[in-house]
């Protein structure tokens, strides 16, 4: 059941106890076959032993792929706290300056990057396809909206957008990077488990 759990909902902190899990069948299921009574019983329990340690690299292989994931996982909400600093000061910064026009330029960068990291959210709460290929193009428009920004030579906003853009494309090279580690999990726990 934790394994099933695992495959919806990859958690590296559940992994021990699948692999303590794993290890107490093996040790229940040798003593068994001491104790068997006949030689059938000894063979049924000696299969179960024979499964039970086939799991352990599958396991530790599991392991190191949810300890990748976690990382991947940190690294886009480090990402993510970077660009939401740099965005936030650069829409206070235009706003202080009074320019009307380079504050409907922030307002909609800011929107565009506001969707685009609800999208990413939504891909890493729910790993699916879909949410992942919204996400790419919710990225790609935060990114014309930053070209295009940045076209405009506004020099009220150059220097904090071209930082803005440079968090965002390291954000979404970050999350590009969780989403091949949700696959690389779940292509270990198909195949390892």
């Amino acid at each position: 059941a934790k394994a099933e759990h695992y495959r919806v909902a990859p958690n590296a902190p559940e992994i021990p106890a699948m692999q303590e899990l794993r290890r107490s069948i093996e040790e229940i299921a040798a003593n068994r076959t001491t104790k068997a009574m006949t030689e059938e019983g000894r063979i049924q329990y000696r299969a179960i032993v024979g499964s039970a340690a086939a799991l352990k690299d599958g396991l530790d292989r599991l392991a190191e792929a949810g300890s990748r994931l976690d990382a991947a996982k940190l690294r886009v909400i480090k990402a993510g706290d970077s660009l939401t600093h740099l965005l936030e000061k650069m829409v206070a910064d235009i706003n202080q300056s009074g320019n009307t026009e380079a504050k409907l330029q922030a307002s909609r960068v800011e929107n565009a990057i506001l969707v685009s990291r609800l999208s990413a959210a939504r891909s890493m709460i729910d790993a699916a396809p879909v949410y992942q290929e919204e996400s790419r193009a919710k990225i790609a428009q935060a990114r014309a909206a930053l070209q295009h920004v940045e076209a405009q030579g506004d020099p009220a906003m150059s220097r904090q957008v071209r930082e803005l853009a440079d968090a965002f494309v390291a954000y979404a090279a970050e999350l590009g990077g969780y989403h091949e580690a949700v696959i690389a999990s779940k292509a270990t726990f198909e195949t390892g488990i």
